[in-house]
């Protein structure tokens, strides 16, 4: 019961600080929406599945490994629709730039890192203290942007 009584506070706090915006978009609302019910259901599935498979030869790190390479395709093939983003990429000019490889390969570290994180989150509390935890840091990024003047 505390669960769902969480869940529906944030749920209705959601709500709440949504009913005043001024510039509602059916769209961006729907997709909002799909993130927060797939981020959910991503949480609860690898939650289960880490309790079902216990400590057996697949571990934490086969789980990100098998969820990494499911998501590819998916990824791959809405990349490939959006309007424009192929020919974007194969036409950009700096990837012989050292300074953008070092700064795309610390950014796929700190990706991983963050992956890392989030799985070993989810493996030590449940989805909820992990959804919980993932909204307090996106406060913090805010705030800090705000306060840099990059928000």
């Amino acid at each position: 019961k505390p669960v769902q009584l969480a869940v529906l506070l944030m749920v209705l706090g959601a709500v709440v600080a949504a009913s005043a915006d001024l510039n509602f978009d059916t769209q961006g609302i729907l997709m909002l929406l799909g993130n927060n019910i797939t981020t959910a259901l991503q949480g609860v599935t690898l939650r289960t599945k880490m309790e079902q498979l216990g400590e057996s030869s697949l571990g934490t790190s086969g789980i990100m490994y098998y969820n990494a390479l499911l998501s590819l395709p998916f990824l791959t093939t809405i990349i490939a629709l959006r309007s424009g983003e192929v020919d974007a990429l194969l036409a950009f000019n700096s990837w012989g730039s050292w300074d953008f490889l070092v700064i795309l390969a610390a950014s796929s570290g700190l990706g991983f890192a963050l992956n890392v994180a989030f799985f070993w989150c989810t493996h030590v509390n449940s989805p909820t203290t992990t959804a919980v935890i993932g909204a307090t840091k996106n406060i913090l990024t805010s705030y800090a942007g705000m306060l840099f003047k990059d928000y």
